[in-house]
């Protein structure tokens, strides 16, 4: 019978497509085929690249375990016993949960941000806020803009990543009044003015009497 040597994948982790190569010979006769299964199923011929060489590219559409087998028949109709291998097909990135504040979002009170990764083959996973590193469950309290950036890699190089920008604003709007204040009285017209500060201010309005007025009045 045929001589069959499987030169690739090798058992274990496999990333992407699978890309199967033998080399088969036989000293009375020619190789008439060789053939590949996967998990069972029906027979895959493999190209004949001249050289005693056989390949062939296999796409996959389920993660996990995987049985290829090979088997080389000569020209007489002989086989060979199969070469079979096991591989771990990896196609896709981790998947990546995350719980922090929406892009854009300004929270008004402290932030505890949490993330994990699940993968069969993880490799990483690493976050950091404004540039330092972060680790899940840490809350953050002091006011101010962050950037939050999360990323997870598997042994094939599939990332994907997380980024969201958000302020803390726990203080109230300072409101500044000038002409008159509370409770006073005035026999004369009264200029008064009034502004309003906040870094994240998103909406003002002023009434007098339940009339609205501008920033200054008489």
């Amino acid at each position: 019978p045929p001589e069959l040597t499987l030169l690739g994948p090798q058992p274990g982790l496999v990333c992407g497509p699978v890309e199967v190569t033998a080399r088969a010979s036989d000293l009375l006769s020619n190789i008439d085929r060789v053939m590949l299964t996967v998990d069972d199923g029906d027979e895959i011929q493999l190209d004949d690249l001249g050289d005693n060489l056989f390949a062939i590219t296999v796409d996959l559409d389920q993660e996990g375990l995987h049985d290829l087998a090979l088997i080389a028949t000569d020209g007489w109709g002989n086989e060979c016993e199969p070469v079979a291998v096991e591989i771990d097909l990896d196609l896709g990135g981790p998947e990546l949960s995350v719980d922090a504040p929406d892009p854009g979002s300004c929270e008004a009170h402290p932030v505890t941000i949490t993330f994990s990764a699940v993968d069969a083959h993880l490799a990483s996973l690493t976050a950091t806020i404004n540039d330092q590193p972060l680790i899940s469950g840490h809350t953050i309290y002091p006011d101010g803009s962050y950037d939050l950036f999360i990323q997870a890699e598997d042994q094939c190089e599939h990332t994907v990543s997380h980024r969201s920008a958000f302020v803390i604003d726990q203080s109230d709007p300072e409101i500044h009044v000038l002409g008159v204040t509370d409770g006073s009285r005035h026999t004369a017209a009264v200029d008064v003015t009034w502004s309003v500060e906040d870094p994240n201010l998103s909406e003002v309005t002023a009434t007098l009497d339940g009339a609205p007025v501008a920033a200054a009045f008489t």
